[in-house]
């Protein structure tokens, strides 16, 4: 769970023309570190333990950054980060080891940065993302495999 962090909206970003919005994915990509490592510092200080404790001090930031920054596949991160809740939940209570977890994660991510790519190139916006679309993101990795519907991040406003 270390390392789960959101590497996908940063490699995609690149595409985006204009130098306001790369500055704004410079900053938010910095915002996002910062969440991770002020979290990760809680977690060492023992304010929090578990997965799941870790992916809910993050995962606010994380998306508030995102948001602000105008991410064009916002719901993909949302996605993402709810997987990742999924994943830290499982991993808690000791349905799949974190080496699973963190396999399922990057296969995961793998499929996200398809469908950005594939957005991208056929000029799509975030709005038509079907919801039909999360089994397939879905297919094949266990860590998932419970979960019958997506899990929706609320946004939480630092």
């Amino acid at each position: 769970m270390k390392r789960m962090l959101l590497i996908l909206p940063i490699l995609l970003l690149s595409s985006c023309a204009g130098m306001a919005q790369r500055e704004a994915i410079d900053r938010a990509t910095a915002e996002v570190h910062a969440t991770a490592q002020d979290c990760r510092a809680q977690r060492d200080r023992g304010e929090f333990k578990g997965a799941t404790a870790f992916v809910r001090c993050s995962n606010p930031g994380v998306i508030a950054a995102w948001r602000r920054a105008g991410h064009p596949h916002l719901d993909l991160i949302e996605y993402e980060l709810a997987a990742r809740l999924i994943a830290a939940e499982r991993i808690d209570s000791a349905e799949i080891s974190e080496s699973q977890a963190t396999l399922d994660m990057a296969a995961l991510k793998s499929r996200l940065n398809n469908e950005m790519r594939r957005r991208e190139i056929e000029g799509m916006n975030a709005a038509s993302f079907q919801a039909a679309s999360s089994g397939i993101l879905l297919q094949g990795l266990g860590t998932f495999s419970a979960a019958n519907k997506p899990y929706v991040v609320p946004f939480h406003p630092l």
